[in-house]
């Protein structure tokens, strides 16, 4: 018994010194489901509304007259939810939202797009976002990254389109943040103002949002396996 309490002492000693001074950082790649991207349109003069779901692309349109009634307002807007539940009990590094855009433009003189970062809260979001009623619900964005700005005459103006290509942004610290409140997705929208129309490929595709994370396990979780290990090791060498 006491030559294994030894080993067993020598042993974590030394699993400890790697996991402190040589534990890998490893980077994942976390892809939103095909249930986890939708847009939701609504009609401000007839109050129409629907899900648009299981398409090739999700997409965003300002509120002017378009589609249901030429003298309302529709306006679209795109949700996705990133599953982070892998990086649970990790110590994250990095983390890049990854988007592939099919372009931005607007018809008028000005118009702006944007990823959102959402945070709900205490509110159960399952990866699939027309269960979850994302559209539907009164949801302020918490962090917003603007990938397009046109306004002519404007020290910012980025031109009246951009083309087809990846958006990508840097999202720890809203992943950091969702990890932290227990939620197993990092929920993002597409919005756009004016006139602006553009779209993002959906998971249906095989491109859809992603995130890349570093993340290294944490020296306590490691610990904590050791350990049951080693209760097992112990057990054993009684029997």
């Amino acid at each position: 018994m006491k030559n294994t309490i030894t080993t067993l002492t020598v042993v974590f000693g030394v699993v400890l010194f790697g996991i402190s001074t040589l534990a890998p950082a490893a980077t994942v790649t976390l892809k939103t489901l095909p249930t986890g991207d939708a847009t939701y349109q609504s009609n401000s003069a007839t109050g129409a509304s629907r899900y648009d779901e299981g398409l090739l692309t999700m997409d965003t349109q300002s509120p002017w007259s378009y589609g249901y009634d030429p003298n309302g307002s529709d306006y679209r807007k795109s949700y996705f939810e990133v599953p982070i539940s892998a990086l649970a009990g990790q110590t994250v590094t990095a983390a890049t939202l990854e988007v592939d855009s099919l372009g931005f433009g607007c018809s008028w003189q000005d118009g702006s797009a944007y990823v959102d970062w959402l945070d709900l809260g205490a509110a159960p979001v399952t990866g699939d976002v027309v269960a979850d009623g994302l559209g539907t619900a009164t949801v302020v964005a918490s962090e917003s990254f603007r990938f397009f700005f046109s306004y002519l005459f404007h020290p910012d103006d980025m031109g009246t389109s951009i083309p087809a290509r990846m958006e990508s942004f840097d999202v720890l610290a809203q992943v950091q943040a969702d990890l932290a409140a227990g939620r197993a997705y990092s929920t993002f929208r597409l919005s756009g103002s004016r006139d602006t129309v553009g779209s993002f490929y959906t998971a249906e595709n095989g491109n859809g949002p992603r995130i890349i994370a570093t993340a290294t396990p944490e020296p306590a979780t490691m610990m904590s396996l050791l350990a049951l290990g080693g209760i097992a090791l112990m057990r054993r060498q009684k029997r």
